[in-house]
C-alpha cells in the first residue's frame, strides 16, 4: 500500500462552483426573530445594558474619567518625590481654569475626553514638547503650579499650549460622536447578527493548521515492526477493541476513545520495547488520561482498576501515567479522526441542502432520497452510526495508520453516500471496488461530479487522490453492523431519563462485538 502524502498538502479551496449558491442564499429564518425588536420589547428590561468602568492610569486628580463640565483641576500628587525631598506639604490649593474659555477650542475639548489632566501633561509629556519661548519649567509639577499662578495671561497661554499639544499628539483627539459611543447591548448585537451560510465554515488557514497538527501527533505507522515479537498487529487490535468496550460500558465520549488510541500508538512509537503483560496497562492508562482531558463526569480510578480484572493496582496506573505523559511530551490534544468526522459530516449535510435547493444538480430527484448524517431523524441517525462503526473497525487494523485521517474519512464518505444514493450497490463495493477503485472513481456519473465538487470544496482533494484509500475502505463493507443504542443510553431509557441535547446523543462511543473477528479474518485473507 502506498502511503498518503496528505500531511504535506496545502488546503486551497475552489469556490467557483459555489457562486450561484451564494447569490441565491436567503436570510436564514432561524435568525429573523432577532431582527424583530417589537416582539422582544416586553421581554427585555429597559435598562439592560452592559457598561464598563474606565480606569485611568496615573490619574493625578481625583476627578472622574470625564472632565468636569465647569472646571478643570490641576494639582500635584501629594506624595510626589519632589515634595518629600523639599519637606513640603501641599495646602490643597488648586489652579482653577475657567472651562468657558476652553470650549471655543474644539481640539482641546476632544482631547480632554482622554482624561489626561493638565498635571499629567506637565509631568509625563515634557519630553515630547519644547517650549523655549515660554521658558516653562516642565520637569517639576509643583513648579508648574507656581508658574501658572504667577501668569496674568493664563487664557492666552493655554490657547497656545493646547494648539501645541494637539499638533504633537494628534492621535489622542477624538470626535464627540466617538466619545459618546457606548457598548452595544446584547439585543443590538443579535439584531445585527448575520448568519454564516457558507457550507464550509472553517477557513483554509485553520484547516492547514489542523493538518500540520495531524502530522505532529501522528504515530509511527511502522512501530509494530520494531516491537515484534512481543507485540504484533493482532495484539494491538485486541487492545483497541477492549478499550472501545470499556468506553461503551463507562458511557465515555467518542472523542475520549480516539484520544486514548492516539496516546497508545504514540507511546508505543516512542519506546524500543515493551512486555506483553504491560500492554493492557498502556491501554488503561491512556483511557485514564483521556478521560481527565475530555470527560465532564469521568470514572473513578478504582473503576479503571476493576475494568482490568485487578491485573494492575491504582498505584501502578498512577505511576505509569507519569511515564506515559513524558513519552507523549505532554502533547494531549491531537486532531482526531472523530474531529474530522463530526465536522465533515455536518458539512455534507449543509452542502447537499444548498446544492439541491439551488438546482445545481438533479442527481437527487423524486425517486432518490438525499443522504444526511446529522439530522434529527432515525434514518439520518442510522447513517451516522453506520459510518462511525466502519471507522471504528478501521481503527482496529494497524494498516490504517499508513493513511491520513482525512483521506480515510473521504473514502468512507464516498462509498457510504454512493451506496445509499443508489450510485452503486453493496456487492459492487466489496467485490469490485476493493480490488480496483478506478472502476468507480473514473466513471463519468452525476454522483462522481457531485461528490467531486464537495471533495474539492471542503477537503481540497480530487477523486483520483483517494483511490488507494477507497480500495482499503471498501474491504470493511462486509462488516455486520450493530445499530443498538449506546449502553449508557439504554440505561437512561430504562430509567426514563432519555433526554438531552441531540449532539450529546451522538457523542457516546459505541461497541460492535463482531468487529474484532471481522478484522482478524480480513487480515488473514490479505496475507
Amino acid at each position: 500500500m502506498q502511503q498518503s502524502s496528505d500531511y504535506h498538502y496545502t488546503h486551497t479551496r475552489n469556490n467557483s462552483w459555489a457562486q450561484p449558491i451564494n447569490q441565491s442564499i436567503q436570510r436564514n429564518s432561524h435568525f429573523e426573530r432577532f431582527n424583530d425588536l417589537t416582539q422582544r420589547k416586553t421581554l427585555q428590561p429597559e435598562n439592560l445594558m452592559i457598561s464598563e468602568d474606565l480606569e485611568i492610569e496615573e490619574e493625578i486628580n481625583e476627578s472622574p474619567a470625564r472632565p468636569n463640565p465647569n472646571i478643570l483641576v490641576a494639582k500635584p500628587k501629594q506624595n510626589s518625590m519632589m515634595m518629600r525631598q523639599k519637606g513640603m506639604e501641599f495646602d490643597e490649593k488648586v489652579l482653577s481654569i475657567p472651562q468657558k474659555s476652553m470650549q471655543s477650542n474644539e481640539a482641546f475639548y476632544n482631547t480632554a475626553s482622554t482624561a489626561l489632566s493638565f498635571s499629567n501633561y506637565f509631568s509625563n509629556q515634557s519630553n515630547l514638547t519644547q517650549r523655549s519661548q515660554q521658558n516653562f519649567p516642565l520637569g517639576d509639577t509643583f513648579d508648574c503650579i507656581d508658574f501658572l499662578s504667577s501668569r496674568k495671561d493664563t487664557d492666552h497661554f493655554f490657547d497656545e499650549l493646547i494648539e501645541d499639544f494637539d499638533a504633537k499628539i494628534p492621535n489622542l483627539s477624538m470626535t464627540l460622536s466617538e466619545e459618546a459611543t457606548l457598548p452595544k447591548t446584547l439585543e443590538q448585537q443579535l439584531a445585527e447578527f448575520e448568519p454564516d451560510n457558507d457550507p464550509c465554515g472553517i477557513d483554509a488557514e485553520t484547516i492547514n493548521y489542523l493538518i500540520s497538527l495531524e502530522g505532529e501527533y501522528r504515530p509511527d505507522p511502522e512501530y509494530l515492526s520494531k516491537l515484534k515479537p512481543s507485540i504484533n498487529a493482532e495484539m494491538r487490535a485486541i487492545l483497541v477493541d477492549w478499550m472501545m468496550e470499556v468506553c461503551s460500558d463507562f458511557g465515555l465520549k467518542r472523542e475520549t476513545f480516539h484520544y486514548a488510541v492516539n496516546y497508545v500508538d504514540r507511546y508505543l512509537s516512542s519506546v524500543s520495547e515493551i512486555s506483553k503483560k504491560d500492554l493492557q496497562l498502556v491501554g488503561v492508562t491512556a483511557l485514564f488520561i483521556a478521560s481527565k482531558n475530555e470527560e465532564v463526569k469521568l470514572p473513578r480510578l478504582r473503576d479503571f482498576v476493576k475494568s482490568c480484572d485487578g491485573a494492575y493496582t491504582a498505584e501502578q496506573i498512577l505511576e505509569f501515567e507519569i511515564k506515559m505523559l513524558k513519552g507523549l511530551k505532554w502533547l494531549l490534544t491531537p486532531p482526531t479522526l472523530n474531529n474530522w468526522t463530526q465536522w465533515y459530516l455536518n458539512q455534507w449535510d449543509l452542502f447537499i441542502e444548498r446544492v439541491v435547493a439551488c438546482g445545481i444538480t438533479d442527481f437527487y430527484g423524486p425517486s432518490r432520497d438525499m443522504v444526511f448524517f446529522r439530522k434529527q431523524n432515525d434514518i439520518s441517525y442510522y447513517r451516522f452510526r453506520e459510518i462511525n462503526q466502519l471507522l471504528d473497525a478501521c481503527m482496529l487494523d494497524a494498516e490504517s495508520l499508513k493513511y491520513s485521517q482525512r483521506s480515510l474519512l473521504a473514502s468512507f464518505m464516498y462509498l457510504t453516500i454512493g451506496m445509499h444514493s443508489g450510485a452503486f450497490g453493496h456487492k459492487e463495493i466489496s467485490e469490485v471496488c476493493a480490488k480496483n477503485s478506478s472502476a468507480f472513481l473514473e466513471k463519468k456519473s452525476q454522483f462522481n461530479e457531485l461528490f467531486g465538487d464537495f471533495l474539492d470544496y471542503c477537503f481540497a482533494m480530487q477523486l483520483s487522490e483517494i483511490a488507494t484509500t477507497v480500495e482499503y475502505a471498501a474491504k470493511f463493507f462486509k462488516l455486520t453492523l450493530s445499530l443498538e443504542l449506546p449502553r449508557i443510553l439504554q440505561i437512561k431509557k430504562k430509567e426514563g431519563k432519555l433526554n438531552g441535547h441531540f449532539e450529546e446523543f451522538l457523542s457516546y462511543q459505541t461497541f460492535n462485538a463482531k468487529a474484532m473477528e471481522y478484522v482478524k479474518a480480513m487480515t488473514k485473507a490479505s496475507k
